[in-house]
């Protein structure tokens, strides 16, 4: 169990870093996150509502603050339940308080390999390349190098951020946050499971991928698995948004109070108060209230579950989440419903979507056409000004990149870096809408 909670940092050689009376390693994991430009972007990219305008909806950066927070009450008391569970194999020098900070570490940065526009920006990408990698200026790519571009995708992405030399996160950070601890490939994705749902790392990570499962011991015969403490990452996300996205769409105005009432109602059992909710004066501080007891519920059900699930999860066999096996599932797919129906799918979401998705899909054909031609001595002068637009920092990559795949990922990685605002104004200007 030890192995579990390595602290040698892969990116930068399996070393570790030099003892600090104060801060934790995963004390350290936290803070390098939270200070990183790509997490910082996090606070305009689309959560739910694109392109916001109400001061209380939240973005990705607030709602991976929020993850963060629940994932650490998860993590301390899955901690406590650990200790109790393995006293003679739990290690001496980890208390629950590093649990905690471990899980809340990693569901901090569970969204920042997002592109801008959510869903719709991955799609995007992908589809530009389908498209691109038919061009004579692509040729050249194996299958598998083509495959990580085909099907782009957030938590892939996210992982290669994470996996940069220049954070220098521990083995036990980068395995708790693959939630799916496997790479793009040709073969279908297996149905046995939720691990493999989605890629969690593409080919140019697969080395620093693997070695933090082997470090964390979740690595056999070349397949990895989660990590014990991936699963509260996971109910963290899901709890948050499966609440989270019903307040913000009550602000909104897109159901009723009484509504959000009735959903979260089964969620918050005898702790509910309605004569104290109903008068309150000021509506935001009922819907939190809703909110904090529902969480609370929430959280409760999953660490029973977990508990039960222990010796699956373990051993790797756990097929299901612990949100959709808790004893609130009903409740769950009911909630889950009508966000499909009153929110995620509405006429102004779906918009904006299909706008991200234009300007995504735009931004990679442009770029990734004007770049090769350039490196292949085929530029005109729009493909030059198209250089010139670029960031001096990402010119300065492209430059040292030593072949076609490494630039198509320094530009993929720039462009899915990019705030939903920012990729709308820079396609404004490229298609002289503005200027």
């Amino acid at each position: 169990m030890e192995n579990f909670f390595c602290t040698l940092r892969p990116a930068a050689g399996s070393s570790e870093s030099l003892p600090d009376p104060v801060r934790t390693e995963f004390d350290k994991d936290y803070d390098r996150i939270l200070f990183s430009h790509p997490f910082r972007r996090l606070q305009d990219k689309t959560q739910v509502v694109p392109l916001a305008r109400h001061d209380f909806v939240h973005n990705r950066l607030t709602h991976s603050l929020e993850t963060s927070v629940v994932g650490r009450t998860l993590g301390r008391r899955a901690g406590l339940i650990l200790q109790q569970r393995f006293p003679r194999d739990f290690p001496s020098h980890i208390n629950a308080q590093d649990v905690g900070t471990l899980v809340s570490a990693a569901c901090l940065a569970h969204d920042i390999g997002n592109p801008p526009f959510g869903h719709a920006g991955e799609e995007a990408i992908g589809a530009a390349f389908e498209e691109l990698l038919e061009h004579p200026l692509l040729h050249g790519l194996s299958e598998a190098d083509q495959e990580d571009l085909r099907r782009f995708e957030g938590n892939a992405q996210g992982f290669r951020i994470l996996a940069d030399r220049s954070l220098r996160l521990t083995a036990a950070l980068l395995a708790t946050f693959m939630k799916y601890p496997c790479p793009v490939h040709l073969t279908p994705l297996s149905s046995s499971g939720i691990s493999t749902k989605k890629f969690g790392f593409f080919q140019t990570e697969k080395d620093i991928a693997e070695e933090a499962l082997r470090l964390c011991g979740l690595l056999k015969d070349g397949e990895g698995r989660r990590h014990p403490l991936t699963w509260l990452v996971e109910a963290a996300d899901d709890i948050c948004y499966l609440i989270i996205d019903l307040e913000d769409a009550t602000r909104m105005g897109r159901l009723s109070f009484e509504e959000y009432l009735e959903l979260l109602r089964p969620l918050c059992g005898g702790r509910l108060k309605e004569e104290r909710l109903r008068a309150e004066p000021d509506v935001n501080e009922s819907l939190g209230l809703l909110r904090a007891l529902a969480i609370n519920s929430l959280a409760e059900a999953v660490l029973e579950v977990y508990d039960i699930c222990l010796p699956a999860i373990l051993d790797g066999s756990q097929k299901q989440s612990l949100l959709s096996i808790c004893r609130y599932f009903e409740h769950i797919e009911r909630i889950s419903q009508f966000s499909r129906e009153r929110i995620y799918n509405a006429p102004e979401v779906a918009e904006v979507q299909a706008v991200g998705f234009e300007v995504l899909s735009g931004l990679i054909k442009a770029f990734v056409l004007a770049v090769e031609k350039r490196f292949q001595g085929q530029q005109r002068r729009q493909d030059e000004n198209l250089w010139l637009v670029l960031p001096p920092a990402v010119r300065h990559y492209l430059v040292q990149a030593p072949h076609l795949k490494a630039r198509l990922h320094v530009l993929t990685d720039w462009i899915a870096g990019l705030t939903d605002q920012a990729s709308v104004h820079l396609y404004r200007r490229l298609k002289g809408i503005a200027l």
